[in-house]
């Protein structure tokens, strides 16, 4: 077991996941320093948090004084998305998540940090198909977006650090959700909100998701326990949703009914053709199951938060910033 008080560093501290991570070592009495991209940024961390500005991150970025005296890094800062490769040069999403992590893993090899939590992305993996089992950690890796191959990139530069000595551990979870969660989730929200309709009404399809909560919880657990070489885990909560009985759940948490319109899939996936739209269109009513077993077992942990108390805690989130009907 790794002795509390001993110092942390989080990158991409201020962001939806940075934030959620910061608070709960801080709650367990860990030292936590919060890396971020500008001063200003500083603002967003929560308090006890101390904030150090790298700039940002890519093949070049300075972690000398963000690793003085840190032991674990948990490494979450990424580009979610990535342009074309200009003049040979990489797109921003393989500059900050492969040769950012490289560069990392580097720097903490050279100040002697010991330990590493590497946030991957069970997009890696590429598409699963419907009626593929939960695909597990060792199923072939297929990424089709310059987001999952980068992370994956990212993977393997942590995969060659272990040999030096850096223990790390890459955790790889579908959709990350919760109150204000960015992405996907936040654009699933707000159109459901607006009372739009969402053409899925026929989609029977099955998608692993993963709480805020969860996730946090067990990126606690891993720091207290011990790390040796390199290994990646699925990660996700214990219930698969079709994407409908998602967005039911999350109009239901948000004061609003899901309206989901009976369109037929083969239909959808045309309009994708059509549209360019085929990828975003398979992360709506395509499958894509994650098996975790190895995670659990190896870690003895199961998610402490199920899909309905996930969803009430949005539910009681959105209430309490809620104005009140006396305010003017």
């Amino acid at each position: 077991m790794t002795a509390r008080h001993e110092a942390v560093l989080v990158t991409g501290a201020n962001g939806f996941i940075g934030r959620a991570v910061g608070a709960r070592l801080l709650s367990e009495g860990w030292r936590v320093r919060g890396a971020v991209r500008s001063r200003d940024r500083c603002l967003r961390l929560p308090s006890g948090v101390d904030g150090c500005v790298v700039g940002d991150i890519h093949e070049g970025t300075r972690w000398d004084e963000a690793l003085h005296g840190i032991q674990t890094v948990i490494h979450l800062g990424a580009a979610v998305h990535g342009g074309r490769e200009r003049d040979g040069r990489h797109d921003e999403a393989f500059r900050v998540n492969a040769l950012g992590t490289a560069r990392l893993a580097r720097a903490c090899l050279e100040r002697g940090v010991r330990r590493l939590v590497f946030l991957s992305s069970a997009s890696v993996l590429g598409p699963l198909g419907k009626g593929a089992p939960p695909a597990r950690e060792d199923r072939r890796c297929r990424p089709v977006t310059a987001y999952a191959r980068s992370k994956l990139a990212a993977e393997e530069s942590l995969r060659g650090a272990a040999h030096d000595g850096l223990a790390s551990v890459a955790l790889r979870p579908p959709m990350v959700y919760g109150f204000e969660a960015p992405g996907n989730f936040d654009r699933l929200a707000r159109w459901i909100e607006k009372g739009l309709p969402l053409p899925i009404g026929m989609v029977k399809n099955e998608r692993s998701f993963l709480y805020i909560g969860n996730l946090v919880d067990a990126i606690a657990r891993l720091l207290s326990s011990p790390m040796e070489g390199f290994r990646v885990f699925h990660i996700a909560d214990r219930e698969r949703l079709s994407s409908g009985e998602f967005a039911r759940r999350l109009g239901s948490a948000l004061g609003r009914r899901a309206h989901l319109v009976p369109v037929p899939p083969p239909f959808l996936r045309l309009v994708g053709r059509v549209t360019g739209r085929t990828e975003d269109l398979e992360r709506l009513i395509g499958s894509s199951t994650l098996d975790d077993e190895a995670f659990r077992t190896t870690f003895a942990w199961n998610p402490p938060f199920t899909s309905d108390e996930a969803f009430g805690f949005i539910r009681e989130a959105r209430y309490a910033r809620s104005p009140s009907k006396d305010e003017p």
